[in-house]
């Protein structure tokens, strides 16, 4: 079954790397990691309310038990995990602590009243994903805003926002006017 949130809680974001020493310098932070993950935090709680729902595709943390826990405990939101790469040593203790976990997820965002906008979530960049042809969206991490969208996807890794997760309301100024991708044989009218 589709999950379906509503626009103003519905919140993205990939690659946060919490503890990952690398990043930290990647990311220009004089501090290391302990101002990166100050920083991840501050600005993930500046846009995400409490009751907000975020969906972070992937590369969450490279620390162990307790400071990947110490970590969620601080970030505000229902998180589900769309599983990256980096995620596969996280132990069943911090996976437990999210709201879902999996490696692909479909959504419907409703945008008003019977009006829905379709998602795909994978923290891998697709060339092709589920009825692209109809405006499907498809938002992805791994990336760190190397690899540019196509049609109706982008890169929603907090290197491409400043260490901000996205709220729905900005993809979607976004992406709505970019054109359909056709990669295909399928057609915005044709059914699949």
């Amino acid at each position: 079954m589709t999950m379906r949130v509503n626009a103003d809680k519905a919140f993205f974001t990939s690659d946060t790397h919490f503890f990952h020493k690398a990043m930290a310098q990647m990311r220009g932070l004089q501090g290391g990691v302990d101002d990166m993950n100050a920083a991840l935090i501050t600005r993930w709680n500046e846009v995400v309310p409490k009751d907000g729902i975020v969906f972070l595709l992937g590369d969450f943390s490279f620390s162990g038990t307790t400071n990947s826990i110490s970590v969620l405990g601080q970030l505000n939101g229902q998180i589900h995990l769309i599983v990256g790469n980096h995620d596969t040593g996280l132990s069943r203790v911090v996976k437990d602590m999210f709201s879902s976990m999996s490696d692909y997820k479909e959504i419907e965002v409703e945008t008003a009243p019977a009006v829905r906008q379709r998602i795909i979530l994978s923290h891998y960049a697709h060339r092709v994903w589920n009825m692209h042809h109809y405006g499907t969206w498809h938002l992805f991490g791994h990336s760190h805003g190397s690899l540019p969208g196509i049609g109706r996807s982008m890169d929603v890794g907090v290197d491409t926002n400043n260490l901000f997760p996205y709220s729905f309301q900005t993809i979607k100024v976004l992406l709505e006017d970019k054109p359909i991708f056709n990669a295909d044989y399928h057609r915005g009218e044709l059914a699949c």
